[in-house]
């Protein structure tokens, strides 16, 4: 009999992890007695997940003149990412980058499993000394716009906290 329970439990194990059920199946072979009830929580269902949250920040472009200043037409590009994957949908986010005493909208051109690149060009009205800043709260999302944890409605932290 172990033999014909092992076969039962490794076969059901397979199959319950094949199709994304091996708590369900872990769950029935401990009922069973075929399997001791080790891990017979349920998963935590996913719109039950805690929000996604920035994890970096960064500028991923670089300046082509020698004393590392964008020129006019220059795209400066950075790049948000979250600890986990998220959905975008409706409305695009966009980041405020502060340029001397001018706040600019950086849109977004690239979307990433776990986040985005925003992408900015460079004006001649555009004078920094102390280089760009990026704030906290920078990254917006207008209204008709989703930022969510991917396969959920849990919608993510935006805030850009100590990255920023």
């Amino acid at each position: 009999m172990v033999g014909l329970a092992s076969a039962f439990q490794a076969y059901a194990m397979q199959l319950g992890l094949g199709l994304g059920l091996g708590w369900l199946a872990r769950t029935a072979l401990a009922a069973l007695g075929l399997l001791a009830a080790v891990g017979t929580t349920p998963p935590t269902p996913l719109s039950a997940q805690t929000a996604p949250a920035v994890d970096s920040v960064y500028i991923v472009s670089t300046p082509v003149a020698a004393a590392s200043t964008y020129g006019t037409p220059e795209e400066i590009r950075v790049t948000v990412t979250f600890d986990g994957n998220i959905d975008m949908a409706g409305t695009a986010p966009y980041l405020n980058l502060t340029i001397g005493a001018n706040t600019r909208q950086a849109a977004r051109c690239a979307t990433l499993d776990d986040g985005a690149s925003f992408c900015y060009t460079v004006v001649a009205a555009d004078n920094d000394s102390d280089g760009i800043s990026i704030g906290a709260s920078a990254l917006v999302l207008p209204s008709g716009g989703t930022i969510t944890a991917q396969g959920t409605t849990t919608n993510a932290n935006l805030s850009l906290g100590t990255h920023a």
